[in-house]
Protein backbone atom coordinates (compact mmCIF):
# COMPACT_ATOMS: atom_id res chain seq x y z
CA UNK A 1 0.00 0.00 0.00
CA UNK A 2 0.57 3.51 -0.70
CA UNK A 3 -0.35 6.79 0.68
CA UNK A 4 0.43 10.15 -0.23
CA UNK A 5 -0.44 13.04 1.11
CA UNK A 6 0.68 16.49 0.22
CA UNK A 7 -0.88 20.23 1.28
CA UNK A 8 -0.39 23.44 2.72
CA UNK A 9 -1.41 23.98 6.78
CA UNK A 10 -5.08 24.02 6.29
CA UNK A 11 -6.30 21.48 3.53
CA UNK A 12 -4.16 18.22 2.42
CA UNK A 13 -5.33 15.33 -0.18
CA UNK A 14 -4.68 12.18 0.69
CA UNK A 15 -4.20 9.48 -2.01
CA UNK A 16 -3.80 5.71 -0.64
CA UNK A 17 -3.20 2.94 -3.38
CA UNK A 18 -2.96 -0.92 -2.70
CA UNK A 19 -0.62 -2.78 -4.89
CA UNK A 20 -0.15 -6.37 -5.10
CA UNK A 21 3.43 -6.97 -6.87
CA UNK A 22 3.19 -11.00 -6.60
CA UNK A 23 -0.61 -11.02 -8.76
CA UNK A 24 0.09 -7.82 -10.40
CA UNK A 25 -3.28 -5.85 -9.33
CA UNK A 26 -3.47 -1.89 -8.53
CA UNK A 27 -6.07 0.23 -7.86
CA UNK A 28 -7.02 3.15 -5.89
CA UNK A 29 -8.16 2.18 -2.44
CA UNK A 30 -9.01 6.22 -1.08
CA UNK A 31 -9.17 9.42 -2.23
CA UNK A 32 -9.84 12.19 0.14
CA UNK A 33 -9.55 15.99 0.63
CA UNK A 34 -9.41 16.58 4.52
CA UNK A 35 -9.97 20.64 5.82
CA UNK A 36 -6.59 20.18 7.83
CA UNK A 37 -3.13 19.18 8.49
CA UNK A 38 -1.89 15.88 7.59
CA UNK A 39 0.20 14.47 10.76
CA UNK A 40 1.16 10.91 10.73
CA UNK A 41 -0.68 7.31 9.00
CA UNK A 42 -0.22 4.14 10.61
CA UNK A 43 -0.23 0.76 8.58
CA UNK A 44 -1.36 -2.06 11.51
CA UNK A 45 -3.55 -5.10 11.21
CA UNK A 46 -5.17 -3.93 15.19
CA UNK A 47 -7.78 -6.59 14.28
CA UNK A 48 -5.32 -9.26 13.47
CA UNK A 49 -8.26 -10.52 11.18
CA UNK A 50 -5.01 -10.44 8.41
CA UNK A 51 -6.51 -7.48 7.06
CA UNK A 52 -4.40 -4.17 6.86
CA UNK A 53 -5.52 -0.92 8.59
CA UNK A 54 -4.85 2.42 7.26
CA UNK A 55 -4.86 4.75 10.27
CA UNK A 56 -4.40 8.43 9.00
CA UNK A 57 -4.24 10.86 11.77
CA UNK A 58 -4.64 14.79 11.03
CA UNK A 59 -5.22 18.19 12.96
CA UNK A 60 -8.77 20.08 11.48
CA UNK A 61 -9.03 23.38 11.10
CA UNK A 62 -10.48 24.71 13.86
CA UNK A 63 -9.49 27.02 17.09
CA UNK A 64 -7.22 24.43 18.71
CA UNK A 65 -6.52 22.21 15.65
CA UNK A 66 -8.05 19.16 17.18
CA UNK A 67 -7.13 15.66 15.87
CA UNK A 68 -9.31 13.89 13.49
CA UNK A 69 -8.77 10.45 12.80
CA UNK A 70 -9.73 8.06 9.18
CA UNK A 71 -9.18 4.39 9.25
CA UNK A 72 -9.64 2.49 6.33
CA UNK A 73 -9.63 -1.56 6.13
CA UNK A 74 -8.58 -3.52 3.14
CA UNK A 75 -9.60 -7.03 2.47
CA UNK A 76 -8.55 -8.33 -1.25
CA UNK A 77 -9.28 -6.06 -3.74
CA UNK A 78 -11.90 -3.95 -1.32
CA UNK A 79 -11.50 -1.22 1.16
CA UNK A 80 -13.89 0.61 3.27
CA UNK A 81 -14.05 3.25 5.61
CA UNK A 82 -14.40 2.66 9.85
CA UNK A 83 -15.67 5.08 11.59
CA UNK A 84 -13.65 6.36 14.24
CA UNK A 85 -15.31 7.22 17.59
CA UNK A 86 -15.99 10.87 19.03
CA UNK A 87 -14.97 11.79 22.56
CA UNK A 88 -17.21 11.19 25.63
CA UNK A 89 -19.29 14.57 25.86
CA UNK A 90 -17.29 15.10 29.74
CA UNK A 91 -13.40 14.66 27.88
CA UNK A 92 -14.80 16.69 25.10
CA UNK A 93 -15.43 19.91 27.00
CA UNK A 94 -11.95 19.38 28.93
CA UNK A 95 -10.12 18.43 25.30
CA UNK A 96 -8.14 21.56 23.73
CA UNK A 97 -5.94 19.19 21.49
CA UNK A 98 -2.24 18.75 21.00
CA UNK A 99 -3.00 15.08 20.34
CA UNK A 100 0.21 12.82 20.37
CA UNK A 101 -1.08 9.04 18.81
CA UNK A 102 0.63 6.19 18.58
CA UNK A 103 0.68 2.17 18.21
CA UNK A 104 1.77 -0.61 20.52
CA UNK A 105 1.23 -4.09 20.65
CA UNK A 106 -1.74 -3.63 17.70
CA UNK A 107 -3.96 -0.79 19.71
CA UNK A 108 -3.98 2.86 19.22
CA UNK A 109 -3.00 5.82 21.76
CA UNK A 110 -4.00 8.78 22.18
CA UNK A 111 -2.88 11.23 24.64
CA UNK A 112 -3.66 14.74 25.43
CA UNK A 113 -3.81 17.19 28.46
CA UNK A 114 -7.09 17.88 30.03
CA UNK A 115 -8.28 21.45 31.32
CA UNK A 116 -10.64 22.62 33.49
CA UNK A 117 -14.06 23.10 31.36
CA UNK A 118 -13.82 27.20 31.66
CA UNK A 119 -10.18 27.32 30.59
CA UNK A 120 -9.46 28.22 27.27
CA UNK A 121 -6.06 29.20 27.63
CA UNK A 122 -4.41 25.87 27.20
CA UNK A 123 -2.68 26.53 30.31
CA UNK A 124 -2.26 24.93 33.53
CA UNK A 125 -3.48 21.62 32.34
CA UNK A 126 -5.54 19.59 35.25
CA UNK A 127 -3.40 16.46 33.77
CA UNK A 128 -3.47 13.82 30.84
CA UNK A 129 -5.65 11.72 29.57
CA UNK A 130 -4.70 8.57 27.64
CA UNK A 131 -7.51 6.81 25.54
CA UNK A 132 -6.94 2.70 24.32
CA UNK A 133 -9.00 2.32 20.92
CA UNK A 134 -9.16 -1.64 20.16
CA UNK A 135 -10.69 -2.43 16.94
CA UNK A 136 -12.93 -5.66 16.57
CA UNK A 137 -15.69 -6.74 13.79
CA UNK A 138 -15.01 -3.54 11.97
CA UNK A 139 -15.91 -1.10 14.76
CA UNK A 140 -14.01 0.54 17.43
CA UNK A 141 -13.78 0.32 21.03
CA UNK A 142 -12.94 3.07 23.43
CA UNK A 143 -11.10 2.73 27.02
CA UNK A 144 -10.04 5.84 28.74
CA UNK A 145 -7.47 4.67 31.20
CA UNK A 146 -6.35 7.88 32.86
Amino acid sequence: MFLVGRGADSTSSLLILRSDSLKNEFSVASSDHIAGKLKEVFNTDMDDDGNPEIVVYYNSNDAINSAKVLCYEFTGKNVHQIKFPNLTSKTQKQYRGSDNFYVKEGKLYREFNIYDEANHTHQNPLGKKKIEYILKNNSFDLMEME
